[in-house]
């Protein structure tokens, strides 16, 4: 939960920074005729490829160190020996779920799309 909130955290801010950055592309985008939708589509699928590589990167470190940070929880409640199996494909499907999650965080933050409108490149 808290890798998730600060996931959402980060996304927040970068979707936000970008899409006040991008506003005046994306008003010339909807004058040419580009639908509000597929401008949000566009956004999310901007952020897949560094979600993937950071996600290729992290998973292996995380499965790699689960263990003896578990192990140091424990000890500290008073369980001297154990040891946490997990399976590799829970690894996976967390990956997956993180993505799309990550996925579905940035295409709701990129609804702010809507407000850009050509006239405002008038005034």
């Amino acid at each position: 939960i808290i890798c998730i909130s600060l996931i959402a955290f980060v996304l927040y801010n970068l979707v936000r920074t970008m899409l006040f950055k991008k506003q005046m592309e994306f008003s010339i985008m909807k004058a040419i005729g580009y639908k509000t939708s597929r401008l949000m589509l566009q956004t999310a699928m901007s952020f897949i490829p560094v979600i993937i590589v950071s996600l290729i990167i992290c998973l292996p470190i995380a499965s790699i160190t689960i263990n003896p940070i578990f192990t140091l929880f424990i000890y500290n409640i008073g369980v001297v020996h154990s040891m946490f199996k997990f399976s590799y494909l829970y690894v996976a499907l967390s990956g997956v779920a993180v993505l799309l999650l990550s996925f579905m965080f940035v295409y709701l933050l990129s609804i702010r799309i809507k407000k850009n409108s050509p006239k405002d490149l008038l005034g």
